[in-house]
């Protein structure tokens, strides 16, 4: 499951058409400026630059059996 900023995708296609329009659609390049990671839970900082969205955001990633099962972008 995937929260950007309150609105909703579940499932690869939602997912696939949201990175489509939103990351690869409007060109999105991430700065990396932090990292925390505790018990499954990883939090990066980054700036945002693209066609779209400029600026910092927190992408939050909860990973189970080894693979990435939610992920949550906030300020």
């Amino acid at each position: 499951m995937l929260d950007d900023w309150g609105r909703q995708f579940r499932g690869h296609e939602a997912i696939r058409g949201w990175s489509d329009r939103e990351n690869i659609g409007a060109y999105a390049t991430f700065d990396i400026t932090g990292v925390q990671q505790d018990s499954g839970r990883y939090v990066v900082a980054a700036t945002v630059g693209s066609d779209g969205f400029n600026g910092p955001s927190h992408f939050v990633f909860r990973v189970e059996d080894g693979l990435v099962s939610h992920m949550k972008i906030t300020a």
